[in-house]
């Protein structure tokens, strides 16, 4: 939201100049004319909303409407006393309440005038007060993501039910480190996969894992060299790392996607909890990349796609020390609606998601990767890193968690990579 100087009122429908989109105008300029009616109310029948128990006693009201009451008084954000304001069998009861308490005619008539402009505001802006919450969520400050992860959580449910597969977990952790030949290189690897992955039907083939390149407009980068994790799995294998994998392995269909994306696919199998399946790939690209900036490359980026319906995303980056990277990364949640901006195609700008959760630092010198939701994760992460190079002590890590994360979507790290040491950037061969 920019910042601004806000003005006292809006005209509903108004295109203010104030900063402020209409519906958020026309939201505060009613939440104002009720905050207000509401005040002059009590004020009538002296009581103090700052006390709510005390107020519910003093005009026999209902609890939770004297604590919603109290805090649509208290709190001059817009947002959080639309969130509070009871529906209309509520202010029917506030009403029949104060008007027993003594409360003059005029500050009730006030209060229903009052709550009929931003019945008003809602039948125009979003229809009804459950759209109204939707609306809502983007706007608040408390930034405590539960409103957030409430509505994510029926996204899940529901698309858990149309497409068919869920997920307890969504792992993703990626590691980069110099590269022990040519140290203008970088290695990296990638672990990723699903924890407890159940179909709800049958018929239904799932990618589990996909790579891509691509350089900063967006544009891919010829097919990379990949080697598998797990030393038993041969080249033109699914990288499945079967040490942490569910046995026996499921089958899986290797297939080309567009701009130059391979996927690694899950094929169809026995559904419900009996079914389920832990399914996690790894692999490594050596020599893959320049470890400072180019004409075409100035950010380092590492992205996950979300696309399966899950309970909880935990994605890490590992960094080795001995890499002058820009850290603590940025991380960045991206909408890939077909319909939509796509990421990288159309911009670094366009396509980004509201993300409240916080990355978390994981330290350096043997990050702290131990996460109860993933079984033996933390001897996972160091097996990536001893085989990609050195030992767990060389690493620093971070993490993003996030429940019932939407689809479909993007997370990525992104870092910017450093000036080459001459000063003079090279160029991708």
């Amino acid at each position: 939201m920019p910042n601004t100087t806000r003005t006292n009122r809006a005209v509903p429908g108004d295109v203010t100049t104030n900063g402020f989109a209409p519906f958020e105008n026309d939201l505060r300029a009613a939440v104002q004319g009720v905050r207000g009616a509401l005040a002059e109310m009590v004020a009538a029948v002296d009581v103090d909303a700052t006390r709510p128990q005390q107020m519910a006693r003093d005009v026999g009201l209902d609890k939770s409407l004297s604590w919603k009451l109290s805090r649509i008084l208290s709190d001059d954000d817009a947002v959080a006393t639309a969130m509070h304001l009871p529906g209309k069998a509520g202010i029917r009861i506030v009403l029949k309440s104060f008007e027993k308490a003594g409360a003059s005619a005029a500050s009730l008539d006030a209060l229903r005038a009052a709550v009929a402009a931003f019945d008003r505001v809602i039948e125009t802006h979003c229809g009804d007060r459950e759209t109204l919450d939707l609306m809502l969520g983007h706007l608040r400050r408390d930034g405590n993501g539960q409103h957030d992860e409430t509505q994510r959580k029926k996204s899940f449910q529901g698309n858990s039910a149309i497409w068919g597969v869920q997920a307890r977990v969504h792992v993703a952790a990626h590691l980069v480190a110099p590269n022990a030949g040519d140290p203008e290189m970088i290695d990296y690897a990638i672990v990723s996969g699903l924890v407890d992955f159940r179909r709800l039907r049958n018929d239904v083939p799932w990618a589990v894992a996909s790579v891509r390149s691509y350089s900063d407009d967006g544009s891919p980068l010829p097919p990379e060299d990949f080697e598998p994790l797990d030393p038993s799995v041969a080249a033109n294998e699914a990288p499945l790392l079967r040490e942490f994998s569910t046995q026996p392995a499921p089958r899986f269909r290797i297939t080309a996607g567009t701009a130059g994306t391979t996927r690694y696919e899950i094929a169809e199998g026995p559904v419900g909890k009996s079914g389920a399946i832990t399914c996690l790939t790894g692999w490594a690209s050596r020599h893959s990349h320049p470890r400072h900036r180019t004409e075409h490359d100035t950010f380092g980026e590492h992205l996950v796609n979300l696309i399966t319906p899950a309970e909880l995303l935990v994605f890490d980056l590992f960094v080795h020390r001995a890499l002058e990277f820009n850290l603590p990364p940025q991380v960045m949640l991206y909408s890939q609606l077909p319909g939509g901006p796509v990421y990288p195609n159309t911009g670094r700008e366009h396509g980004l998601l509201p993300l409240r959760e916080t990355m978390i630092d994981l330290g350096a010198g043997r990050p702290d990767v131990i996460t109860p939701e993933i079984p033996r994760y933390h001897a996972l992460a160091e097996m990536a890193m001893r085989r990609l190079g050195g030992s767990p002590d060389d690493y620093q890590g971070y993490r993003l968690k996030m429940r019932y994360p939407p689809i479909p979507t993007l997370a990525l790290y992104r870092h910017v990579l450093p000036e080459p040491r001459s000063g003079k950037r090279r160029a991708r061969a």
